[in-house]
C-alpha cells in the first residue's frame, strides 16, 4: 500500500467523523499532505493494530461506519496483547513494516514521533486538537528542534492517537 493510500484512509476516517489514529507508512515518515476529500470508490487495504481485545468490537463498528462511505477500503484489525504490543511495534518499525494505523500511548509517543512514524495532525483536515484537554495535548506534544515546530499526538477516544504539529518561534 502506498503512503498516499494510507493518507486517503486517514482523511476518509476524519471525513466520517470516526476515530483517526496514528497513521504510519511502512518505514516512511508520517509527514506529507492529506487530501481534503477521498473518492468514495477508493480501493485500499489498511492494517490497523490495537492492544485491547475488549475494544475490538468498538473498532469494528468504527470500521463498519467508515465502510458505509468507503466500501472498497478493507480494514484488517489485528490485536496484540499490551505486554507484547510495543515490542512488536518496534520490530515492525525497525523492519519498515509498521501497520498503516496503530494505537499509541504517552510513554512511547516520543520515540515514534522523533522517528517520524506518527502523522502530523496539522496536515489532517478536520482535526482540532483544542478539543482535547491541555494535559493530554502536552503529553502528546514534542518540539522538533530542527524546525521549531511542536509535534502533537492526541489519543483518540478509543485508545489510539492522533498527531499534529504547529509552528513555534
Amino acid at each position: 500500500m502506498t503512503l498516499t493510500t494510507r493518507r486517503l484512509f486517514l482523511g476518509g476516517t476524519v471525513a466520517l467523523g470516526a476515530s483517526t489514529l496514528a497513521a504510519c507508512g511502512g518505514g516512511e515518515s508520517g509527514g506529507g499532505s492529506i487530501p481534503e476529500e477521498v473518492p468514495a470508490d477508493e480501493t485500499a487495504k489498511i492494517a490497523y493494530s490495537i492492544w485491547d481485545q475488549a475494544q475490538k468490537p468498538a473498532m469494528e463498528k468504527i470500521v463498519a461506519a467508515f465502510n458505509e462511505e468507503y466500501p472498497n477500503i478493507e480494514v484488517a484489525i489485528s490485536v496484540t496483547p499490551f505486554a507484547q504490543y510495543f515490542e512488536k511495534l518496534q520490530t515492525q518499525a525497525t523492519g519498515g513494516d509498521l501497520p498503516d494505523v496503530f494505537w499509541m500511548n504517552g510513554p512511547n509517543f516520543q520515540l515514534y514521533a522523533a522517528e517520524g512514524k506518527l502523522q502530523d495532525l496539522a496536515e489532517v483536515p478536520g482535526i482540532d486538537t483544542s478539543k482535547y484537554p491541555e494535559a493530554m495535548n502536552d503529553l502528546y506534544t514534542m518540539e522538533d528542534v530542527s524546525t521549531r515546530r511542536r509535534r502533537t499526538s492526541t489519543p483518540s477516544p478509543c485508545g489510539g492517537t492522533k498527531s499534529s504539529s504547529s509552528g513555534q518561534e
